[in-house]
């Protein structure tokens, strides 16, 4: 009988021992696997300034996440995710699957910027696109790490369009709401790359959609200077029309 006791509280030591040191390296754990992941998936730096993960009440703030342009364009970032709340399922913590109730993003920011070779957005989407091709479950830095995300939003969203080629004053338009459901569920758990390949691909794709819609015709004098920079040579800008608007809904629709 006193076995047995001994046992019962060296395997409650135990696991108090595992929680408390998850408790305290939670924080780090899920930031490095965000600037990792986001900066292998998009081939540009994502930082995150601070995560705070709450497992008393099963919640999470993230602060500062920011995915940086591409080379060749200017240093605003391309992306600044603002406030990000989660709720998490804690007993699924210590399960092979990790599960994640919700996610919300408030407030994200998007800089959208071309130049005579394109946006910064169409290189984000091919670096994605990249990444989604040689994705290697079994070389993953995540390998292990199962995400299954019930609901994602994002909300309240606004969008920057600028040319490098001007300087103009940007044309501002809001982001639609995003919502992803079940992210993960159908094959028993995603790898983080997988969820970050899913979650920017959305993103891109949204801002693709909002861009080509603008009437970019208030950057003032962008057409000329694409045609100037380019010669008149690129085929992007010969296959636009009469105006500078046109020009460049042409260009940004791609």
């Amino acid at each position: 009988m006193k076995k047995v006791i001994v046992v019962l509280v060296v395997l409650a030591v135990v696991v108090i021992a595992a929680f408390t040191f998850l408790a305290g390296s939670l924080d780090s754990i899920v930031q490095t696997v965000i600037e990792e992941v986001g900066t292998s998936t998009t081939k540009t730096q994502v930082k995150v300034a601070s995560v705070n993960i709450s497992l008393s009440d099963a919640q999470g703030r993230l602060s500062g996440l920011s995915v940086a342009n591409p080379a060749g364009f200017s240093g605003n970032k391309a992306i600044s995710l603002g406030e990000i709340k989660l709720k998490l399922d804690v007993d699924s913590l210590t399960r092979e699957v990790m599960v994640i109730k919700e996610i919300t993003i408030n407030k994200p920011a998007v800089n959208y910027e071309f130049n005579k070779n394109g946006s910064n957005f169409d290189v984000i989407k091919k670096n994605v696109t990249s990444a989604e091709k040689s994705t290697d479950p079994e070389s993953s830095n995540s390998a292990g790490l199962k995400i299954i995300i019930e609901d994602l939003y994002i909300n309240n969203g606004s969008i920057a369009v600028t040319s490098a080629l001007t300087g103009g004053k940007p044309i501002g338009a809001k982001l639609p709401k995003i919502h992803l459901k079940d992210i993960g569920k159908k094959n028993g758990g995603a790898s983080a790359e997988e969820v970050a390949q899913l979650v920017l691909s959305s993103l891109t794709k949204k801002v693709g959609s909002v861009v080509g819609k603008l009437d970019l015709s208030q950057l003032k004098d962008v057409g000329a200077a694409l045609q100037k920079t380019t010669g008149g040579a690129t085929d992007k800008v010969k296959e636009g029309l009469s105006g500078a608007g046109d020009k460049l809904k042409g260009l940004l629709s791609k």
